[in-house]
């Protein structure tokens, strides 16, 4: 229910490769959530400004260092499969660590995509103007 009403209430969904995942995930989750006019899939714009792999390779290119080093995608459905089978605390205590390291970690990698792409903005736009002046 708390899941439901924050997302919700979402206007903007960013997601690192939530177009194949993460979405079709929560529409099959919750079909009556109407998804929001705005996801942005920093997947996509990685690559953009030459960042290409998975989320965590990307961390480790921009040096960021994770608390859950080592962990990955397949262990988060693993220690979720633990909680709701098993009720094991430390597994969901995990998970929790994990995907707030995702969602921390996500941001981190969106201003460094804005910024490089800011630039190279700026350098299409001095090179147009030198070309036309």
């Amino acid at each position: 229910d708390k899941a439901l009403k924050f997302l919700a209430y979402t206007p903007i969904w960013i997601t690192f490769g939530g177009e194949n995942f993460d979405v079709p995930f929560i529409k099959k989750t919750f079909p009556q959530l109407k998804t929001p006019l705005i996801h942005i899939d920093l997947f996509f714009l990685a690559k953009e400004v030459g960042l290409r792999g998975g989320l965590k390779k990307i961390e480790k290119m921009l040096g960021i260092v994770r608390e859950t080093e080592g962990l990955n995608g397949y262990d988060a459905v693993k220690l979720w499969k633990k909680w709701v089978e098993k009720k094991d605390k430390s597994a969901l205590k995990k998970l929790i660590i994990y995907n707030k390291e995702d969602v921390v970690n996500l941001k981190k990698i969106m201003d460094y995509v804005i910024i490089k792409l800011r630039k190279t903005e700026e350098i299409k736009y001095e090179n147009a103007t030198e070309r036309f002046l």
